[in-house]
């Protein structure tokens, strides 16, 4: 999974599963999702990488996700 704001690359790694807050409702993606784009509203992005949660906020963005791959593109995030 990438997250990229327009001034770097904030987060970078494998993780297991995430959830994330879309204008259509919050949705979740485990591995071997099907390919799919969202428009992201701000809120909480929650995302799992080995026996850690991570939980950011992030602003307005997409997200898209491919065969092996997801990548969040968000105005900012912290």
């Amino acid at each position: 999974m990438e997250i990229l704001t327009p001034d770097k690359l904030f987060f970078a790694g494998d993780v297991e599963s995430l959830e994330a807050p879309s204008f259509a409702g919050s949705f979740g993606v485990l591995r071997n999702h099907a390919p799919m784009l969202a428009i992201l509203k701000k809120g909480k992005v929650k995302y799992r990488h080995g026996n850690k949660v991570e939980e950011l906020n992030v602003e307005e963005g997409f997200v898209e996700v491919l065969p092996g791959k997801v990548r969040i593109l968000v105005e900012g995030c912290e």
